[in-house]
């Protein structure tokens, strides 16, 4: 009975102290599916960090701030020429050529915000597709990935050695 509780001890100690767990899930675990995985994390992480950096939040402001200078501009002309009207009208029989200036000012600041508005949209319309294609691969690769799992060699390579 000693020497079974001294084996047992022994035995216990072994298995307690070995690694021999750890290293089998790390070996079960290394297969191509999990690198697909962390891959398309890594991307989507990668993507993300792209459009949080400061060179992209600063293009960002610089377009809302061109925005924001454009209608203050716009409301200024605005005002200064309706400001410009009631002088002239004021005059007798004054002329008003600035109703026709009026009117050109307003279309040029008008397509320099389509202009922007163009700019900004096509930015994000690049943006999108790249995307969208990431999902694609992505969806692609998992399927195919599915698919080659369920044959007898795909059953064979993702069996560790």
């Amino acid at each position: 009975m000693i020497d079974a509780k001294d084996k047992y001890q022994d035995l216990n100690k072994a298995v307690r102290d070995t690694n021999a767990a750890n290293e089998m899930a790390a070996k079960q675990t290394d297969t191509i599916g999990n690198a697909w995985g962390k891959l398309g994390t890594t991307w989507d992480n990668l993507l993300i960090s792209f459009a949080e950096t400061q060179p992209m939040q600063e293009l960002i402001d610089f377009c809302k701030w061109l925005c924001d200078v454009f209608a203050d501009f716009t409301a200024f002309i605005g005002e200064t020429i309706d400001e410009w009207n009631n002088l002239i009208s004021s005059v007798d029989g004054g002329i008003n050529v600035w109703d026709s200036l009026k009117s050109i000012i307003y279309v040029v600041i008008e397509a320099c915000k389509l202009l922007v508005e163009a700019f900004i949209v096509g930015c994000a319309a690049i943006v999108k597709p790249v995307i969208d294609l990431w999902n694609l691969i992505s969806r692609f690769s998992k399927d195919l990935w599915d698919k080659f799992n369920n044959i007898p060699i795909g059953k064979a390579f993702k069996m560790p050695v």
